[in-house]
C-alpha cells in the first residue's frame, strides 16, 4: 500500500468526504483549511497521483482507497512493526490508563465474539 503524508492524508480526507470535488474545488477547500496557495495543492495531487492514490478526469477527483481500507492496512503495519503483530500487546497499550462503561466493554466483547474463530 502506498502511505501518504499527513499533508496527502489531509487531501484524502477531503475527497472521501467530499467525491468528485473539481481540482479548483478542492485547492479552495484546501486554502481555507490550511491556508496552503493552489501550487501546493496541485503539488501534492501530483504526487498522489503518481503514487496511484488519486485520478481526475471529466467526473472530478478520485480517490482510489477507501478510507476504512487506508486506516485498517496502516493500524496493522503499525500493530507488525511496534507490537510485534501482537494485537493483545496493542490493546493492552492502547487501553492504558483508560476505563470502559459497562456498555462500551459489553460492545468490544460482542466484536470480539464476532471476529473469534470457531473452536
Amino acid at each position: 500500500m502506498n502511505t501518504m503524508t499527513e499533508a496527502e492524508l489531509k487531501i484524502a480526507n477531503i475527497l472521501w468526504d467530499e467525491p468528485g470535488i473539481s481540482a479548483m474545488g478542492l485547492c479552495a477547500r484546501c486554502e481555507d483549511l490550511y491556508g496552503w496557495k493552489r501550487s501546493t495543492t496541485y503539488t501534492l495531487l501530483k504526487r498522489m497521483r503518481d503514487k496511484e492514490l488519486v485520478r481526475l478526469d471529466e467526473k472530478g477527483l478520485t480517490i482510489l482507497v477507501a478510507r476504512d481500507t487506508y486506516y485498517r492496512e496502516k493500524t496493522d503495519e503499525m500493530i507488525g512493526t511496534a507490537y510485534r503483530g501482537s494485537l493483545p500487546m496493542f490493546m493492552n497499550a492502547f487501553m492504558k490508563g483508560r476505563k470502559l462503561t459497562p456498555e462500551e466493554a459489553e460492545e468490544l466483547r460482542e466484536l470480539i465474539d464476532s471476529y473469534t474463530e470457531a473452536k
